[in-house]
């Protein structure tokens, strides 16, 4: 069972202050037409028929996603892979350079002389 908190507090006639337990909000709107804007960066905006209990709404995040990410292009993946640390072995060093050179007979060297890569 989870605990919640939810309190909105009416400023003004179609202005409200929302306070809960994960962030603070303001929200504005008339009747059948709203818009939200909370401290987590997220923006509602909601439409619908008065009375009947029909109605959109459709979220905006103003923050960077931390989450999923985009699929890389292979050109990304070399600037992805960091450096190796100082005393990594020698085949994540000549692996690390042949990815830094781009080239693919750099790679083929490496694949010959490591195999286990």
């Amino acid at each position: 069972m989870s605990i919640r908190f939810q309190r909105r507090i009416s400023l003004l006639p179609g202005l409200r202050l929302n306070i809960s337990k994960s962030s603070l909000g303001l929200s504005f709107g008339i009747p059948g037409a709203r818009v939200s804007v909370n401290t987590r960066g997220e923006v509602y905006t909601s439409a619908g028929i008065p009375g009947t209990g029909l109605y959109s709404v459709e979220r905006i995040n103003l923050k960077k996603r931390k989450g999923r990410r985009k699929k890389e292009e292979p050109g990304d993946l070399v600037e992805q892979v960091p450096p190796p640390h100082i005393f990594a072995p020698r085949k994540k060093r000549a692996l690390y350079r042949a990815l830094q050179n781009g080239s693919i007979e750099a790679l083929e060297k490496v694949a010959k002389d490591h195999p286990e890569i």
